[in-house]
């Protein structure tokens, strides 16, 4: 299989859009039988991490300014507002998250504690090394170590969040 196959077989097993610059950068050509395939695999907007979006007509939408409300007091923990509404945190859950990040990590994004008896905390919210698996299995990390990243950490949390609510924090954070 030459790169192209392969990146294109890999994009649609992800069942991951790409935008034509996108398949572009691959060296995709739109003649190529899987290029349609590889557009069609999402009908909305792509949201980058910046919080720029790309829309379906390749047009880039700048990022919205922050929403008014809840600043953390410690610039190290609000740096991260902006990341966790991308990451799929809601702007009411805020005021909360910005507790765990400042109570877990100080906003530190390579925080660790190796206390852990599951192979360690990670990150923003010190990911539990014993979640890795369960996180892995939903296309959310491929690695324990993705937990450094702070969008990959606050995404991963919202999934446990959403699922098991505040108790993987305990409940100092009300």
């Amino acid at each position: 299989m030459n790169r192209t196959a392969i990146a294109l077989a890999a994009l649609t097993l992800a069942l991951t859009a790409c935008t034509p610059e996108q398949l572009a950068t691959l060296g995709v050509a739109p003649d190529h039988p899987m290029y349609q395939q590889a557009l069609a695999l999402d009908d909305h907007p792509i949201r980058r991490h910046d919080g720029t979006v790309v829309e379906l007509d390749g047009s880039v939408t700048p990022a919205p300014p922050p929403p008014a409300g809840y600043v953390h007091p410690w610039a190290t923990v609000q740096r991260w507002h902006a990341t966790a509404l991308d990451a799929g945190w809601r702007a009411d859950e805020w005021p909360w998250v910005s507790c765990v990040i400042r109570r877990e990590s100080g906003g530190d994004p390579s925080a660790y504690n190796g206390r852990d008896p599951a192979g360690g905390s990670r990150g923003l919210l010190q990911i539990n090394g014993s979640n890795v698996a369960w996180l892995r299995a939903r296309g959310i990390l491929n690695e324990a170590n993705d937990l450094y990243n702070a969008w990959t950490n606050l995404r991963a949390g919202r999934e446990l969040y959403r699922v098991y609510g505040a108790r993987p924090w305990g409940g100092a954070c009300r």
